[in-house]
């Protein structure tokens, strides 16, 4: 019961994700403007009611200014780096500088191995570690919702 409780006061406080748009990109036929809304859900469903901040990283030069425009539309900020793995892991130390202090939820989404190491010092620290995600494209359940106006039946409260 203890636990139990620890559990839901951790996801009383501020969640952040960082969204790795270079290995886990949305394509030019998925309608990039539900991005923010479904992972704000489902983070919802899992019961995270605190202030969730997503902020999506990449070379943004690189990626359509359409896509762009949608995904910040939905509430997703956009960082750009210039180079992958150094530009994020600056980014992520970062993070974990402004935040060392106070306890958050944390969430990484990305599907490059080097990048999900900072998971280990992430989970280590006092931030709870959310998910860890597989070295792979997403699963087609999220691919699905992404090109359909019908949320899948994990999103379903």
């Amino acid at each position: 019961m203890l636990i139990e409780g620890l559990m839901m006061a951790t996801k009383e406080e501020e969640t952040t994700i960082f969204w790795d748009m270079i290995t886990c990109p949305v394509t030019s036929s998925s309608d990039a403007s539900r991005v923010g809304p479904c992972i704000k859900l489902a983070l919802k469903n899992l019961g995270y009611s605190g202030c969730i901040t997503v902020t999506a990283l990449g070379i943004l030069t690189s990626i359509d200014t359409d896509i762009l425009r949608a995904i910040y539309s939905s509430g997703v900020s956009l960082i750009h780096i210039n180079t992958h793995h150094f530009g994020f892991a600056m980014e992520l130390m970062s993070w974990r500088l402004k935040h060392r202090r106070r306890p958050s939820n944390f969430m990484l989404m990305s599907c490059n191995e080097t990048l999900l190491e900072y998971n280990v010092s992430i989970n280590k620290s006092e931030h709870n570690l959310i998910q860890k995600l597989p070295f792979g494209p997403p699963p087609q359940q999220v691919l699905d919702h992404l090109h359909s106006s019908n949320p899948p039946g994990l999103l379903k409260s």
